[in-house]
């Protein structure tokens, strides 16, 4: 005799069924939501641009042997300071020369050839400045005078006379000059014998002067006078020796 089921089992039964298919399909359901995360997880993450690696710096090797580098520090130059007293002054020669002449050891003959001389005699308006005359040293038998005048290269004005003493060695004197000048014009000038000379571009006119027991030779530029000039002006100085 087969037993029927009864209302009861056939419910618990449609209710087991219904709980076992939504086990399934939520099985399934989660199954396919944790795959993407799966996927996701096996993929390899991107490796992140590595960044630059800084180099240590190398130092140079040591040398053992080099000796350490000094600092220099820049050293100021020194002042100097003057005291009083050492400062050197230019030395003015023709005063000098005017000053050994003043003192006795040489002739002076400062006052016999002046400015207003060259300027009356040579008409020269040019500036004129005291110089001296470079050769034989003054003494008292021998003393120069001389005026510079504004040229770069001129000489001037210039006056050099001898006083050996007497007439005869006077006379000896003119004589060795008119020998040394080698082509010297003998005239009768001024005082008791003269010759002219030119050298160099320079004129001279020498003369001897026997009662005064003196010769004088009297020299300027050929740029600045003629020999008539000069003539007029060795009349002056003779009158003032």
């Amino acid at each position: 005799m087969q037993l029927g089921r009864t209302p009861t089992t056939a419910l618990w039964s449609a209710l087991f069924g219904i709980l076992l298919l939504l086990g399934v399909g939520l099985g399934v359901s989660a199954c396919s939501k944790e795959e993407p995360k799966k996927e996701e997880a096996e993929q390899p993450a991107q490796e992140s641009p590595a960044e630059p690696v800084a180099t240590p710096a190398v130092r140079p090797p040591v040398n053992k042997d080099a000796k350490p580098m000094k600092t220099v520090q820049a050293v100021r130059p020194q002042e100097t300071v003057e005291e009083p007293g050492q400062v050197d002054e230019p030395v003015n020669t023709a005063q000098a020369h005017k000053d050994t002449a003043a003192q006795g050891s040489a002739l002076n003959i400062a006052a016999a050839l002046e400015k207003s001389d060259i300027r009356e005699a040579v008409g020269y308006l040019g500036l004129l400045e005291e110089a001296t005359i470079v050769g034989q040293p003054e003494n008292k038998q021998y003393g120069v005078t001389r005026w510079s005048s504004e040229g770069k290269n001129e000489f001037g004005f210039g006056l050099q006379v001898w006083k050996p003493g007497s007439s005869n060695t006077a006379v000896k004197r003119f004589d060795d000059l008119y020998a040394q000048s080698m082509g010297g014009e003998q005239t009768k000038d001024v005082g008791d014998s003269s010759f002219r000379t030119e050298h160099h571009d320079l004129r001279s006119i020498v003369f001897l002067d026997r009662r005064r027991s003196l010769v004088a030779s009297l020299t300027c530029d050929k740029s600045l006078c003629t020999f008539d000039q000069l003539v007029e002006l060795s009349r002056r100085v003779k009158r003032r020796l």
